[in-house]
């Protein structure tokens, strides 16, 4: 009788590229804090930061550009 738990003979793991394939170069991005727009180039494409001024928690002074620039 086949047994209710899935082995891993059943389903065998994909073999996955090499480590360096996977790896993508990190590219810095910085994001100017005196502009409210701007317009970045980021891996070969143009991207678009509008509004970078506007209040996104008021109540502690952090701003879009503030957000972007943490994630950035």
């Amino acid at each position: 009788m086949p047994s209710a738990v899935a082995s891993r003979d059943r389903h065998p793991a994909r073999a996955s590229a090499p480590v360096a394939a996977t790896r993508r170069a990190r590219q810095t991005v910085v994001i100017p804090d005196d502009e409210a727009n701007v317009q970045l180039k980021v891996g070969g494409r143009v991207v678009s930061l509008t509004n970078l001024h506007k209040p996104f928690w008021p109540e502690l002074g952090i701003t879009k550009g503030d957000l972007l620039r943490y994630y950035a």
